[in-house]
């Protein structure tokens, strides 16, 4: 029996600013467009989790990124 391929795909994000903390953006789908959250197990093979990060930065970062 085979399955239908998955489709994973990774790219760094680049914010603009100076102060700004680039980040990968990783999904893996079974729908070639992306639109498909895999679930933890569904994950599980690739040797993949899904985990969310975020970075805190002073209200005069976040203006001096805006042009404020």
């Amino acid at each position: 029996m085979t399955q239908a391929p998955d489709w994973a795909a990774m790219w760094w994000v680049i914010p603009k600013g100076n102060d700004a903390i680039p980040f990968m953006q990783v999904h893996i789908s079974r729908d070639p467009d992306g639109r498909e959250v895999l679930s933890e197990d569904e994950q599980a093979p690739y040797g993949m989790k899904t985990l969310n990060q975020s970075v805190d930065q002073p209200v005069a970062v976040l203006r001096r990124a805006g042009g404020a």
